[in-house]
């Protein structure tokens, strides 16, 4: 036999009444540095993957190269 599966059904509601905390000065600016941190770090990172990919193409622009000259020159 089969097994089934029941998905079950969550509900989140939220009002205009409802108000979240604003952190403390220390806390803000804490994570404020957090994230600019986090954002230099995945500008970092991007820029990194760019340079991988530059590399990349240029392996695969002289194999093509390679490949079109063997065959010319075997033909």
């Amino acid at each position: 036999m089969g097994t089934q599966f029941r998905r079950s059904k969550i509900r989140v509601e939220f009002t205009m009444n409802q108000q979240h905390p604003i952190p403390d000065r220390t806390t803000r600016e804490r994570l404020l540095a957090n994230l600019r941190r986090t954002h230099l770090e995945m500008e970092q990172f991007n820029l990194e993957l760019e340079e991988i990919n530059a590399k990349l193409e240029a392996v695969i622009r002289k194999k093509r190269l390679s490949r079109l000259n063997n065959l010319l020159n075997n033909s």
